[in-house]
């Protein structure tokens, strides 16, 4: 996922139910808000519990880059 301009960091996740989606999201700020973290640590610590791959820098600069081998 590239960067088309200005100041985007895009972050790049596979969920295993996207249509729970919605739900998650609620769950990122709450966890940002209660945590104490800041928002780049919480958003780590959120990927990681919810998404089967992550990614946010792998790709040039701040662009995301993510490799994922689909189960059967």
């Amino acid at each position: 996922m590239k960067n088309a301009g200005g100041n985007l960091d895009p972050m790049l996740g596979i969920l295993d139910k996207p249509e729970e989606l919605h739900i998650l999201q609620s769950e990122a700020m709450k966890l940002f808000k209660e945590s104490g973290l800041n928002l780049i640590d919480a958003a780590n610590r959120f990927a990681d519990d919810h998404f089967l791959a992550w990614d946010d820098d792998s790709g040039d600069g701040y662009n995301a880059l993510l490799k994922f081998q689909v189960p059967a």
